[in-house]
């Protein structure tokens, strides 16, 4: 919804976050999304995730939505 919102309501495209490294469920969620690691500290991962990502998402995950 996060990303629905803000790709398709406030126009942006794309988005910029990054993960404590010790939170490799996160990780993992947003690697198996799409998310593409840019760089990373010793603490932190650091991911960029794009529009264009996030509609490839959306076909890959749509039967998981109906």
């Amino acid at each position: 919804m996060v990303y629905e919102f803000g790709f398709n309501v406030l126009g942006f495209n794309n988005c910029h976050f990054d993960v404590r490294k010790l939170n490799q469920k996160v990780v993992r969620y947003h690697i198996s999304y799409g998310a593409k690691l840019i760089t990373e500290t010793d603490i932190d991962y650091f991911f960029t995730f794009s529009k264009e990502d996030y509609a490839n998402m959306k076909v890959k995950f749509m039967q998981y939505l109906y």
